[in-house]
């Protein structure tokens, strides 16, 4: 999560429950100001500064880049995306873009409203609000860390108020399953068998 210290955003720890649901955007002129966004993007095309961490499953090559549309903004037009990118992790900050350049590297040509579940999203008058003032002073926010602050904790920040990622902590749980499994098959035991075990001695 952040929080607020001498001006500055500052990154803490923090395990939370979040839900949303990813729903395809019909018409760009259905999406109103504070609705956070995302398209399907392919790993191959990361920065491999950017990447780095990121679960290597070759089922799943691609993840979701967020945002939140914002509307008019006197430095980036009147249909301004505000967005955590950069070409490369030195570089990545917020910034305001377009439609077009939003969706630019979207593996399916779609753009998805994120619908949050839990917890409920902020009002959107501050979510606008948390934008203009990031984009007015980029600086401000915490540099790029991929397991800590990226594109999803930016845009959730903006949306519900707190900078979690679930792309994350689903890589996570993926990583730990996987290595898990390693660990059981080098030990000369499966996660079936074990799971068989464990329901053996629950019945006994």
């Amino acid at each position: 999560m952040l929080r607020e210290s001498d001006g500055n955003l500052v990154l803490e720890s923090k395990k939370m429950n979040v839900h949303y649901q990813l729903r395809p955007i019909k018409k760009l002129h259905d999406i109103q100001e504070g609705t956070q966004i995302a398209v399907k993007c392919a790993f191959k095309n990361l920065h491999p500064d950017l990447k780095r961490f990121y679960p290597m499953f070759e089922k799943e090559p691609e993840y979701y880049h967020h945002g939140v549309y914002i509307g008019e903004h006197e430095n980036h037009g009147r249909f301004t995306v505000a967005h955590f990118s950069g070409t490369s992790k030195d570089d990545a900050k917020p910034q305001g873009c377009d439609f077009l350049e939003f969706t630019a590297n979207a593996a399916d040509n779609q753009i998805y409203e994120v619908v949050h579940d839990n917890p409920q999203p902020i009002q959107v008058e501050e979510t606008l609000r948390r934008a203009q003032s990031v984009l007015d002073n980029p600086g401000i926010w915490p540099g790029y860390q991929i397991m800590l602050n990226n594109c999803e904790h930016f845009a959730n920040w903006l949306k519900i108020g707190e900078s979690v990622s679930m792309q994350i902590e689903f890589a996570a749980h993926k990583f730990i399953s996987v290595a898990a499994e390693v660990m059981l098959t080098s030990s000369g035991v499966s996660a079936g068998s074990l799971q068989n075990i464990i329901s053996e001695k629950k019945s006994s």
